[in-house]
């Protein structure tokens, strides 16, 4: 099989190389997923005053919903290759089915 030579990438280019471009891609994932779980995770108790006077839940309750996401992120993060077709009928349902045992805003 004839290789396909990109423009973008010198054929002399190899992983092995300190300046190979998918380093740097990686480099970028590494940094949004860093800054991303950050902000998720450092932030939220900012939010937990407002959510409990606005839908009137216990701060007990939200801080429950935020300790399960953790733990689904938690369990589900070692397999990759479940892939989104796994995962999302499984969310879906969770979703609704704490939808409908929530208590509704006044």
């Amino acid at each position: 099989m004839p290789t396909v030579e990109s423009p973008l990438v010198p054929p002399e280019a190899r992983e092995s190389d300190a300046h190979y471009y998918g380093w740097r891609v990686v480099f970028a994932a590494n940094l949004g997923i860093m800054v991303g779980f950050s902000i998720y995770a450092y932030t939220f108790s900012i939010f937990v005053k407002p959510l409990a006077s606005q839908f009137g839940w216990s701060r007990q309750a939200i801080s429950q919903g935020f300790a399960l996401s953790a733990l689904a992120c938690a369990i589900l993060s070692p397999w990759p290759d479940a892939g989104l077709t796994a995962t999302l009928p499984g969310g879906c349902y969770s979703l609704a089915w704490r939808s409908l045992d929530s208590p509704q805003p006044r």
